[in-house]
């Protein structure tokens, strides 16, 4: 399982900030798993979020690298 900064649960949908809150983008793909990694074409132990945002595009934000400046959750998707 992976978790924003502020312990909150990662889902596909969420909306997140990105860059310090300039950016806002939405969570594609959660990747917590190696097969999935593989499926993206990461290293195996890559873990994090792919998220797109107008400005960015489709991007990939590694877990081991979340920060609060840089990847915050803002709300998440209704089902």
């Amino acid at each position: 399982m992976i978790k924003y900064p502020d312990g909150t649960e990662t889902c596909t949908g969420d909306v997140v900030s990105l860059a310090h809150g300039t950016v806002v983008g939405v969570v594609r793909e959660v990747i917590d798993s190696s097969k999935q990694a593989d499926a993206w074409g990461l290293e195996p132990d890559d873990l994090g979020l792919m998220v797109e945002s107008k400005q960015f595009g489709l991007s990939f934000y590694p877990a081991l690298f979340f920060n609060e400046g840089e990847i915050r959750f803002v709300s998440r998707a209704e089902n």
